[in-house]
């Protein structure tokens, strides 16, 4: 059984000795929590990603920091949808104090890799944005999917 699996299992036991009976509902938001928060610890993008999810349905200044960092750590892995929702975050300044650049960084890596979404955000993104600051974020974007790219070989 490998270490996760074993982690998955001793969540689950967990839940049922924390959650009577009859709040399974409870139980099952209570499993994700715990599940994901595992396999973001271990590295997992798509339990990051699950995470910062989890953390942006909850309100305030702490919960959106900690999504964030969760959808960084998910993004920085490759993970496009994690870049869209870190653009958005950085776009509307939740969490962080708002930062067109890096945003649409995020937004144009995921659109490079075929994400319309990010596309669209991009580019509307770019209608707000000075000539200056674009090619600073074209520049970053540039330079980020070498770093990625040497770190693939």
């Amino acid at each position: 059984m490998t270490v996760v699996k074993r982690l998955e299992v001793m969540a689950v036991v967990l839940v049922l000795l924390v959650f009577p009976v009859g709040r399974e509902g409870h139980a099952a938001e209570w499993l994700d929590w715990v599940v994901y928060r595992i396999g973001a610890e271990l590295g997992m993008s798509d339990a990051q990603y699950q995470l910062g999810l989890l953390f942006e349905k909850q309100s305030g200044l702490s919960a959106n920091r900690q999504a964030l960092s969760w959808y960084r750590a998910a993004a920085d892995q490759g993970h496009s949808e994690a870049q869209v929702r870190l653009g958005i975050l950085l776009e509307k300044g939740k969490g962080v104090a708002p930062n067109l650049v890096e945003s649409y960084v995020f937004y144009n890596i995921a659109a490079l890799k075929g994400d319309k979404a990010a596309e669209e955000n991009r580019d509307a993104l770019a209608r707000r944005m000075t000539l200056e600051q674009i090619e600073r974020a074209q520049k970053i974007t540039r330079e980020r999917m070498k770093l990625d790219a040497g770190q693939d070989r």
